[in-house]
């Protein structure tokens, strides 16, 4: 009975973490280029307590004797990176990636990855993210000193000049990973790239200019499993209970 206690300890546990994981993905409904995550599950190492050996019936297929499990713990998260619905804000500085791909920010000298979009110009005339971060790309002159910026959705930058002449700018970098699931979330809509990730390599692009990538968290889907950890963490509970009540009748039989 004693494992018993233990066991329904980590169902707890467990389904705290995934809890904890739940409320994360429904904080970030509304953060542009959001990927939701998911908790992964392992079982515990099994106790081998009665090993039997059935000599008359070699053959027999199944395990033999009796093995208990101690629980479950959280193995490991990951990223959903499937893209989120685009949506329109006409921001002339807002972009959207539309298939695989992420824009390039320069943070401090190491290049982060994002699906946030979310431009502007700074006072230096530089591309940046709302935190002031330089965009990645090849970009001519001071961009500032140049009006209607547009982008093609290869990416190429144009704008008008004080002559009221359109001139190309430049354009912006795209980046791909081999293996999205092994980005590592920095926060701030940020990714860097990992050994499981691979490095980043510049991709073709098809970007939407006045959008924004959403994030792809489903309410209807962390709803569902909110009320599905819900049940588990009351009967994980209820196991402890029970176990503390068979102990408890254990120790009257032996007064």
């Amino acid at each position: 009975m004693i494992r018993s206690l233990y066991t329904g300890a980590s169902g707890i546990i467990s389904g705290q973490r995934q809890i904890d994981t739940i409320s994360n993905n429904i904080a970030n409904v509304n953060t542009a280029g959001f990927k939701e995550s998911r908790t992964n599950f392992q079982d515990l190492f099994y106790a081998n307590l009665q090993q039997n050996k059935n000599l008359e019936n070699p053959n027999r297929l199944s395990n033999l004797g009796i093995m208990i499990g101690h629980g479950v713990r959280p193995g490991s998260t990951t990223k959903n990176f499937t893209q989120g619905p685009l949506i329109g804000t006409d921001g002339p500085l807002d972009l959207a990636i539309q298939g695989n791909g992420y824009f390039g920010m320069n943070k401090d000298g190491q290049m982060h990855l994002t699906r946030h979009g979310n431009f502007q110009i700074d006072t230096n005339g530089v591309l940046t993210n709302s935190d002031g971060y330089p965009v990645m790309g090849n970009f001519v002159g001071n961009l500032s000193d140049f009006s209607n910026l547009s982008f093609s959705p290869e990416g190429i930058l144009t704008g008008t000049n004080a002559q009221g002449e359109i001139q190309e700018l430049g354009s912006i970098t795209i980046f791909d990973v081999p293996n999205s699931g092994g980005l590592l979330a920095q926060g701030a809509n940020l990714f860097v790239a990992t050994e499981n990730s691979g490095q980043p390599n510049i991709v073709g692009t098809n970007l939407k200019q006045g959008f924004l990538e959403g994030s792809n968290v489903n309410l209807a889907d962390q709803f569902s499993q909110m009320i599905i950890n819900q049940r588990a963490l009351e009967a994980s509970a209820k196991i402890i209970h029970t176990a503390d009540e068979m102990m408890s009748h254990a120790n009257n039989i032996r007064r």
